[in-house]
């Protein structure tokens, strides 16, 4: 193999597949490894090499020989360049396929589990475009002024845009006003290496069902005077030309980092509580709650979670990181009681809100870390788990508890197939046996593939 150095070009280079960050994958003579971003599998290319590590390097692609049938044009004039998609440059049903075997390739790495027929195609999202009812915008300031935008690929540095194609069409327009105003508003821009400034991210919110509308500005420090006043004069009034009751708050987080929520929400206007429909239901819930930022496809996820657990005739449920209760209320239609534990208190308190106002009195909300509350429950408590943990997959004491806690059956949620099938492989050492797989497209446009694992006992 011939020496690579930052710059050196190479020609003819075919693409064979594709990672999970949604770069092309192509090897040279040896094997060594070679991520393109912007290349699809079968593609032949010509790269120019950004960067060389020990194991692998990272090229940019200078020119194409044969694309792929299914290449499109992106429909951002910032893709290649803003982090936020990765896969623009694909057909939807490009994306379906390379998102099925981004898990089918898990599968057989990772879980050593099953056959390409247990992996089926991936579910379509209702929206491809204008899906996302949440983004936040970090801030910085350049040249003097104020400038936001996305985060550019494999970086903190920030790609100012104007727009943003996957957003909702009402957060998309409110961003460009906002995007606008920011110049003339009295705060610095924060510095994450520095810890100095003020204004850190601009999170902008949009109930799909509800129409409910946020802008939270998060913040190092409480607003002064004169930063308050433009908030009130300037800032409310340009979201409630959107929506009368819109919400307009600010988030104090001083701890380093790029870390959105840490401290305490001071509301301005509209109030403290998000509010958004799933199915023919209203869930509220705090302005920095997490909750699906594709709703249409959560309500289908949801819906086939809670069609799982029914025909698993599993009625005592339990629900590990259970959130603010969006899930928990479908499960609650279809079971005997769920217990639902959630470490975040304010999303407990939510949750239990929630299912008061839903009159779902089978559901026992616990504040709880899922390991500690696995670590003091007894076998033969529950028949089913339900589990959505974050894209790190469940920790050692999580999988080692729900072995020794052994329920009949398992419904795993996972938005990272790789974590989803490093668990599934000690579960299914420890006893349970794989039934199926489900796959989601909940976030178009990217490299994500949400997936829902079933398991039973035998």
């Amino acid at each position: 193999m011939r020496e690579l150095s930052r710059g050196s070009a190479l020609t003819a280079l075919r693409v064979e597949d594709m990672n999970s960050r949604g770069e092309g994958i192509a090897r040279l003579d040896g094997g060594f490894v070679l991520f393109l971003p912007g290349a699809l599998p079968g593609e032949t290319v010509h790269v120019r090499i950004a960067e060389v590590k020990k194991q692998y390097a990272v090229g940019d692609v200078t020119g194409l020989d044969e694309a792929h049938p299914s290449r499109v044009t992106p429909c951002c004039p910032w893709f290649a360049r803003c982090g936020g998609c990765q896969l623009q440059h694909a057909s939807e049903p490009l994306q379906l396929e390379l998102k099925r075997n981004l898990a089918l390739q898990a599968m057989r790495r990772i879980g050593h589990l099953a056959s390409e027929e247990d992996v089926p195609e991936c579910r379509k999202s209702p929206l491809a475009l204008h899906y996302r009812n949440k983004a936040a915008f970090p801030v910085v300031r350049g040249r003097g002024a104020l400038r936001t935008g996305f985060y550019r690929r494999g970086s903190h540095e920030v790609v100012p845009v104007d727009r943003c194609p996957v957003l909702d069409e009402t957060l998309e327009a409110l961003y460009g006003t906002l995007r606008d105003l920011l110049p003339q508003a009295p705060f610095d821009g924060y510095d994450e290496k520095t810890h100095r400034g003020h204004l850190r991210h601009l999170v902008l919110r949009r109930g799909t069902r509800s129409g409910c509308l946020a802008a939270i500005l998060v913040c190092r420090t409480r607003p002064d005077a004169r930063q308050e006043a433009w908030i009130r004069r300037v800032l409310t009034p340009a979201l409630r030309e959107l929506d009368e009751e819109a919400r307009v708050a600010v988030h104090v987080n001083d701890r380093r980092g790029n870390v959105i929520w840490g401290g305490d929400t001071l509301s301005y206007a509209g109030g403290e509580r998000f509010i958004e429909g799933l199915g023919d239901r209203l869930f509220s819930f705090d302005l920095t709650s997490f909750s699906q930022v594709n709703t249409l496809q959560a309500e289908q996820l949801y819906a086939h979670v809670a069609e799982e657990v029914q025909a698993l005739e599993g009625r005592r449920i339990l629900e590990l990181y259970a959130g603010a209760g969006t899930l928990t209320a479908f499960l609650a239609d279809r079971a005997e009681t769920v217990t639902a534990v959630e470490e975040w208190t304010r999303s407990v308190e939510n949750g239990r809100e929630n299912m008061r106002a839903l009159g779902l009195d089978n559901v026992l909300f616990t504040a709880a870390d899922a390991g500690a509350f696995l670590r003091d429950a007894l076998p033969g408590g529950f028949d089913t788990v339900v589990l959505d943990p974050p894209r790190g997959g469940c920790d050692e004491e999580v999988v080692r508890n729900l072995l020794r806690l052994a329920p009949r059956n398992l419904v795993y949620v996972s938005c990272k197939p790789a974590t989803l099938f490093r668990d599934l492989a000690l579960l299914t050492q420890g006893g349970f046996r794989f039934l199926r797989l489900r796959l989601f497209d909940m976030f178009p446009q990217t490299a994500h593939v949400e997936c829902v694992a079933t398991l039973r006992r035998p």
